[in-house]
Parts: C-alpha cells; structure tokens; sequence
C-alpha cells in the first residue's frame, strides 16, 4: 500500500494543490471583475435614470395641461440595479449608506413603475370609462411627480455626483 501511495499519490499532491490554488485564484479575479463591471453599470444607468426624470416631469407637465394620453410614459432603467440585487453585488460597496441610497432609489422608481402601469389604465384602459377617471389620473400624476422630484432626482444626483468624482 505505502509502495501505492509513493509511485501514484505523492507526487500529483503538489500538482492538485497548485491547480487548487490557481482555481480559486481565478474566481476570485472573475468575481472581482464582475463587480466592477456591475459598478460601471450602475454609474451608467444613474446617468440614464437622470435623463428619464426630466422626461417624466416633462410627460406629466404635458399630461396637466391636456396632452394626448396616447403617448407613452418614459420608464426608468433598472437593469444595473438588478443585476447587482441578484448576483449579490449591492451588499460589497464600501459604504453602506450607499447601498441603502440606491435600495430606496430603486423601491420609488418600482412605485412610480407601478403608478405608470396605473396611469396608463386610466389614460386608455377600461378604467378610462370610471366617472372618477379624471380625478385619479391627476392624483396618479401628482404621485409620481412628487415622488420623482423629492425622492429620485435629488437622489440620483448625489449619486452621479458621487460617481463622477472617482
């Protein structure tokens, strides 16, 4: 047996160590790497996200003054966001007042995402026929008004200016 162990065994321990090593090594640069790539595209989609508020107030300025409903609200991107709330990224920032920043950025564009969807119903919708139609798609505007001027704006703009110091 120890003749067994001499000839096949002792001498690929080294080789299964190093191979172990550079494995580990390598996922570890990979995991590195996507993360910082996640990073650049949040930066990104922040920069997006700004051009979308000033679309949005925009649209619902418009909307107030008797725009035609059959144009399409703007919606925000969240495809950066999301991808760092799944693969894990969101909770690897430095700074952990960063991430609860983009945590609460991302819950109001989902509320102002969902008053849209309703906005949009009441525009064209079957809910457009309700004699309270017109009421509710002003409250609906001012909604989403108010939570993109006091919640998103100001806070995608400490965060671009955040990210375009480094």
């Amino acid at each position: 047996m120890t003749n067994y162990l001499t000839s096949y065994v002792e001498p690929y321990v080294a080789i299964f160590l190093v191979l172990g090593a550079l494995l580990w090594a390598g996922i570890r640069l990979n995991g590195r790497a996507q993360f910082v790539t996640a990073k650049r595209a949040i930066a990104g989609e922040i920069r997006l996200n700004l051009k979308v508020c000033n679309a949005m107030i925009e649209y619902v300025e418009a909307q107030k003054v008797g725009h035609p409903y059959s144009i399409a609200m703007p919606r925000f991107y969240t495809t950066a966001f999301e991808n760092l709330r799944i693969h894990g990224y969101l909770y690897r920032f430095k700074k952990k007042d960063l991430t609860q920043e983009l945590i609460e950025i991302y819950t109001t564009i989902d509320r102002i995402h969902a008053a849209s969807d309703r906005q949009e119903e009441l525009a064209v919708g079957a809910a457009a026929a309700a004699p309270m139609a017109a009421d509710l798609r002003s409250q609906n505007l001012a909604f989403i008004l108010g939570n993109i001027k006091n919640v998103v704006e100001p806070r995608l703009g400490r965060l671009e200016a955040y990210y375009g110091k480094r």
